[in-house]
């Protein structure tokens, strides 16, 4: 395993902020529930996606439900087509986060946008290993409720996750 340094990877060299033991270093995305951030898990000296709950949300205990559930779900699912779950901030914590393993390759609709001809045989590939996320996910009683491109990633191994 090779450790980034600052700097690598668009990796700012300091952090915007720091939440329990995670460094936020910069966003990589916000959906209408949380945003989320490129961070470094300072005691595992690793990076993360850190996804926390929007502000706003953090008062409302449907949202933290919601939040909860998605980090307990998904953290019962070990497949390689799936994004692991790496900590929950848990119920008691003032600021709502999921740690998960950082992704570095672009979401399957900006891969999309940049190869307009894919190959039929690479559609169908990308297909096979999202059928056998989901596969799995349901496998274990778990419905993925926002299956579309922006939410599929391809990784740096060409692997595709949900």
């Amino acid at each position: 395993m090779v450790a980034l340094e600052p700097g690598i990877l668009g990796i700012p060299a300091q952090m915007l902020r720091k939440l329990e033991k995670y460094e936020v270093l910069d966003e990589i995305g916000h959906g209408g529930m949380a945003t989320v951030y490129r961070a470094r898990d300072s005691s595992l000296d690793r990076f993360v996606a850190l996804k926390v709950l929007h502000p706003h949300l953090q008062r409302t205990s449907e949202a933290r439900a919601r939040f909860t559930r998605e980090a307990r779900s998904v953290a019962k699912l070990r497949h390689p087509h799936i994004l692991e779950i790496y900590d929950y901030s848990g119920e008691a914590s003032d600021e709502t986060y999921i740690a998960a393993e950082l992704l570095t390759g672009p979401t399957l609709k900006d891969f999309v946008l940049e190869h307009k001809d894919v190959p039929p045989e690479i559609a169908a590939t990308i297909a096979l290993q999202l059928a056998d996320a989901l596969r799995e996910a349901h496998a274990k009683g778990i419905i993925h409720r926002g299956v579309k491109p922006e939410n599929v990633l391809i990784h740096e191994d060409r692997c595709v996750k949900l």
